[in-house]
């Protein structure tokens, strides 16, 4: 299935370093998931960056455990202005991970 997991942060504090930033997931458009995130805010919310995924929920998965250390509230992360640069570079690590795990016959692919 694919899908894409995305990075979103409030637009007042997009400035800063140490943003809290959204990791999340979907199977649909970036564009109308952040538009459903967006009722339940009251900040507008912007897409900093985003991955197309052959497993999108296994890559949030991973994503959030190699995030933990910079865990916020549910899925939010205080990540670094760096961390945020290099979030494609670890995206694609993770998915090479994620292809090569779907080759072992003894992974269950349902995930």
């Amino acid at each position: 299935m694919l899908g894409y997991v995305y990075l979103v942060v409030e637009w007042d504090k997009i400035e800063k370093d140490n943003n809290p930033v959204k990791i999340g997931v979907t199977t649909g458009s970036i564009e109308k998931r952040i538009k459903k995130l967006q009722t339940g805010n009251s900040s507008e919310l912007y897409v900093l960056k985003y991955f197309k995924s052959i497993k999108p929920f296994t890559l949030e998965k991973m994503l959030h455990l190699h995030y933990f250390k910079y865990k916020g509230i549910g899925e939010w992360f205080n990540l670094t202005d760096e961390e945020v640069m290099k979030f494609e570079n670890i995206c694609k690590e993770k998915e090479e991970i994620i292809k090569i795990l779907k080759e072992n016959e003894y992974y269950d692919t349902r995930f």
